[in-house]
Parts: C-alpha cells; structure tokens; sequence
C-alpha cells in the first residue's frame, strides 16, 4: 500500500471532482490516499503531509495556459528537499492549455520535486460571465465531458499505479506561450473588474466566505473587492441573487451560471479539508 497525498486547488468544482476520481481510482489499487484543498491547510502542516506521503500529487484549473495565483504560492512555499521527490501533475482545462502542466516544472525542481506524470483534463467550461461570447454547456454535452474525462482519469491513475509513462502537454511549450503572454500582461487588469450590485445584494455575505484570498470585505455594509482576485469567478457564479458585477456588467439572468461538474455541489467544500 502506498502514501498517496494530492494537494488541489479549485475554483468552481472542476478540480475538485478530478481530484476526487484520482483519488477513488488509487484508493481501488490499495493506495492510501488524502486529497487536501490548499485553501483548509496551514503551511505548517503542508512538511508532516509530505514526510506522510510515498507519492504526491498536485492539481489545480489553467487560467490562460497559468497557474492560478493561489497554487503558484502554495509550490513557492513548499519546503525544498534533500533528496528529490516525484509528482504527479494534473490540470484542468476548457478545450487546451498548451503546457498547462508543466508551467512550474522549473519552481518545482529547485525545491526538489520531480515531475513523474502529467495530465490535462478536459472539463465543461465554467465562464458564465455575461461579456463573454462562452456559455454553460448544455445537461447533455456537460455530461459527455464529464464521462470522457472520467475514462481519461482511469487511464491516468492506472498509470500513475504502475509507473508508466503518462505525459500530456510536453511539447505544448509554444501554444502555451502564445496564451501565457497576453493573459499576463493583463492579469492586474483583471483584478479589479468585480464590484457589488448593491440593488441586487442580500447582504448574505457568501462571496465573502467562498474568497480563496481574501479578496472582499465589508464596506459600508456591502462586499467591497479590494483588487487581489485571482479570477476563480467561484463568488460570481455562487451568489445567490447574481449581485456580482464584472467590468460593469451585471450578470445575465437568461445566461445559466456555473454550479459545478456534479449536482449537490458546495464550494464551501473546497475550504474543508479531508
């Protein structure tokens, strides 16, 4: 039986059920296995989990061919070893992300940890921001994807079990670049262009809640953004009267939000650790 750690983070669900398929599918090949959202750790305890572990696993959604801010701090500030630690690496992602997986490859080896397996996983698309021309995918279409991503996780974890070769987005340096420029130079943009409906607001204070970073607080007794997102859009599809305003817009009722890859799902599940 083998230590089997995966430390996640996600955004609307997406990772989160990837995360929890990999995990079914090792536990099945008689792997002990925890999978760890890091928005429910403390730093301190991230070493125990990794001295726990045999193998490591992290995953996390591609932004514009990057990393979400919140994993690219959780990689910066992983205790560097002495003797090099293999990881497996998977992401999920629209339609491509060109090196979604390898983006950190270089962070993670000065600190010791090798990359073993890799995988991009195909999920249904979660932007339900009204400006954009992308909308939420129909029942039957969202769940063809979700089945082929199912079939694509079992061939991942049964490779990850039996140490063979599994490696998406290897040579996929060029189009993620392409992607990664544009996205970047935009991305303190992007940070600020939330702001709160106060006519639709309820004062429920969820958005608060669901931040991964802490990125709105009270003010004048309304959600008030400070500039620190990191583009999850998990506040903008959970807000239960659709307050969330992006780049002026208000949401568009006739447009579906994003509830998550399975029905039932929390996002305050994402802040609970297992």
């Amino acid at each position: 039986m083998k230590k089997t750690t995966i430390f996640y983070f996600s955004g609307t669900g997406n990772t989160k059920w990837v995360t929890d398929k990999i995990a079914e599918n090792l536990k099945s090949a008689d792997n002990e296995v925890k999978a760890i959202s890091i928005e429910s750790i403390n730093k301190s305890d991230v070493e125990d989990y990794i001295k726990y572990s045999e193998v490591m696993g992290l995953g996390y959604p591609i932004y514009g061919s990057d990393l979400p801010e919140p994993m690219k701090d959780f990689i910066d500030a992983l205790p560097k070893q002495k003797k090099p630690i293999s990881v497996f690496v998977f992401c999920t992602q629209m339609m491509f992300s060109g090196d979604g997986a390898f983006v950190y490859k270089k962070n993670l080896m000065l600190k010791g940890y090798t990359i073993s397996h890799t995988a991009h996983i195909n999920m249904p698309n979660n932007i339900s921001i009204t400006p954009f021309p992308l909308r939420i995918l129909p029942k039957k279409k969202h769940e063809q994807v979700i089945k082929k991503a199912a079939r694509k996780i079992a061939r991942f974890s049964k490779a990850i079990v039996s140490n063979k070769k599994f490696f998406n987005g290897k040579y996929g340096y060029l189009l993620g670049i392409i992607q990664r420029g544009p996205y970047r130079a935009a991305y303190s943009k992007m940070q600020n262009l939330l702001k709160t409906d106060k006519d639709r607001c309820i004062k429920c204070n969820r958005c608060i809640r669901l931040c991964p970073v802490g990125n709105i607080s009270l003010k004048d007794e309304y959600p008030d953004f400070q500039g620190k997102c990191v583009l999850c859009i998990r506040c903008y599809n959970f807000c239960p009267t659709s307050a969330i305003m992006y780049n002026g817009n208000l949401h568009n009722d006739k447009k579906p939000l994003y509830k998550g890859p399975v029905s039932g799902f929390k996002p305050e599940e994402l802040k609970k650790n297992r």
